[in-house]
């Protein structure tokens, strides 16, 4: 137990790939926050998602202070209105058990201008940190038992899923560097607004590319420039690629869900260190190795791996 007591299940890992300069001041990402000019619309959304009416308040006219409450926190104001919601939603479900009441218990606008809000918000971020390793629409959503999506995340989450995926079979049965042909496979399955964020896109691919110095079919040039151009994007324009990295850094504790099951394996199969991981494509690489040493284990002891033969497949003599 002992050398068991600073792990944690692949489900629990904390993830930090954000870039410091972007979380410097934790309170910038809610400054900047895209949503604020439109928060009545983003306000009937999440009234929507969680209670399935509309709304009868305009939540703009107290912009400031749910702005100043989310940087508290902090988190994006969406999660901030969404966290409260569902608190409010729980809360008068257990202690209303009348439905009509319940129906005349509604959320209120001025509910997100308090202290208490500040301190609902808090107890959901830290529930689920605590259960899934951030706070995140998806994360509230399965301790919510809710239906949400986001746009960004989804993007995030398809792509990281896909390039892990294939590196970790790669490294599995293969040595070597892995970028290079995991870009010959899966460039075009990938979203330019992931490929604009990872350094080994940039460093393989997309520089050599910006320099003429390798060229590809007309769709690979096409996806090449679209990544570029989201890449300049994000230069110009710093809050938008602080949304990506904090989209990115949000699902990864669902990819890493999603590539164990690939596998036939569960997250808590494997422990991982408690201290938070900064880069994704090392956690990939670790991953990998770990899985190919345990069925080289298994292929050992003489039970069935990814290395034992298939049927009418003979071993490789040894010499």
């Amino acid at each position: 137990m002992g050398a068991r007591y600073d792990m944690v299940p692949l489900n629990r890992v904390r993830w930090n790939i954000v870039p410091a300069r972007f979380v410097d001041e934790a309170s910038q990402l809610v400054m900047d926050d895209p949503e604020i000019p439109h928060l009545k619309r983003l306000y009937t959304d999440c009234y929507w998602s969680v209670f399935h009416c509309k709304p009868y308040e305009d939540a703009s006219r107290f912009a400031k202070e749910i702005k100043k409450n989310a940087i508290k926190v902090p988190c994006s104001v969406r999660m901030f209105i969404l966290a409260n919601m569902v608190a409010q939603r729980e809360h008068e479900k257990q202690i209303i058990q009348n439905t009509e009441k319940l129906r005349e218990a509604s959320f209120r606008v001025k509910m997100l201008t308090g202290e208490l809000a500040v301190k609902r918000a808090r107890v959901y971020q830290e529930l689920c940190q605590n259960e899934f390793g951030t706070f995140s629409l998806s994360s509230l959503s399965v301790l919510a038992k809710e239906d949400m999506k986001d746009n960004m995340d989804d993007l995030m989450l398809r792509s990281e899923a896909t390039a892990a995926t294939w590196f970790v079979r790669y490294k599995i049965f293969n040595g070597g560097p892995a970028s290079e042909r995991l870009y010959e496979s899966e460039e075009l399955q990938l979203a330019p607004e992931w490929l604009a964020l990872e350094q080994t896109y940039i460093d393989t691919i997309l520089k050599p590319y910006i320099e003429r110095k390798i060229s590809g079919s007309e769709m690979a040039e096409r996806h090449r420039f679209n990544a570029f151009q989201v890449h300049c994007q994000f230069k110009k324009n710093l809050t938008l690629q602080r949304m990506a990295w904090v989209s990115r850094q949000r699902i990864m504790s669902e990819a890493v869900g999603r590539v164990l099951a690939v596998f036939d394996h569960q997250p808590a199969d494997f422990l991982y260190p408690r201290e938070p991981e900064t880069d994704p494509m090392r956690f990939w690489m670790r991953l990998a190795l770990t899985i190919r040493h345990y069925h080289c284990w298994l292929y050992l002891n003489g039970q069935p791996s990814f290395f034992t033969p298939r049927r009418n497949e003979t071993r490789a003599r040894r010499s």
